[in-house]
């Protein structure tokens, strides 16, 4: 008897598996749409024609991701946030994403099934520290502080953007080079450090950025 009820509880939670992993729907592997640069006309167009798709299944979410530097990003999604109220949508069938840096504005729109994981995301890179005119030991720190935390990160790379006058800018990069050759470990690899010189700006300026694999490098 102990037998026969040991296999009829094997076999129910077989089966509850079965019917849980078959519940389970499939992770969303491409975008519904993806544009970049566009004009408002066709903006639009892309964005009903996501919504009418959107409608088909109630239970779905839909995600706009947008990419590119943090003012076009917020234009873009200024844009699309108005067509939402003119169209009179549902904003909370609706979830934006600030995906990360991008040379160019590009978004991603995506319809994802009740119970799915959002939309990847992809590797872009990141604006982790910016100062002016600083001391010797004050700009040290700043740079022991980010390259502490990239001595796990072995495959990342390191854009330092100097804005300054040409001389002041050369100055300072080889500074900033010299510096970290000064250093030991994986994560100060000075290989994986480049230095940019910017525009020239009334105030001298420095921008640190952390670009991984495969993520398109800032741009001054």
């Amino acid at each position: 008897m102990l037998r026969v009820l040991l296999l009829i509880l094997v076999f129910v939670s077989m089966t509850a598996y079965a019917q849980t992993k078959e519940e389970i729907p499939a992770i969303t592997e491409h975008p519904f749409d993806e544009f970049g640069m566009a004009a408002n006309g066709d903006i639009k167009a892309r964005m009903d024609n996501f919504w009418a798709n959107l409608a088909n299944d109630p239970t779905a979410q839909g995600y706009i991701v947008n990419y590119g530097s943090a003012r076009d990003v917020a234009r873009r999604e200024t844009m699309i946030r108005s067509y939402i109220r003119f169209r009179q949508i549902d904003a909370a069938r609706t979830t934006f994403i600030r995906g990360g840096f991008l040379k160019e504005i590009r978004t991603q729109l995506w319809i994802v099934p009740s119970g799915a994981q959002p939309p990847p995301i992809m590797p872009t890179a990141e604006k982790v520290d910016e100062f002016g005119k600083l001391s010797a030991k004050n700009w040290k720190a700043r740079f022991d502080e980010v390259l502490l935390k990239q001595e796990n990160n072995c495959s990342n790379q390191i854009y330092i953007i100097i804005y300054a006058q040409e001389k002041i800018a050369n100055s300072l990069g080889k500074k900033y080079l010299d510096y970290v050759v000064s250093k030991r470990g994986c994560g100060l690899d000075p290989r994986r450090v480049f230095v940019v010189r910017g525009k020239f700006f009334r105030k001298q300026r420095t921008e640190i950025w952390i670009v991984p694999p495969d993520a398109e490098p800032p741009t001054p």
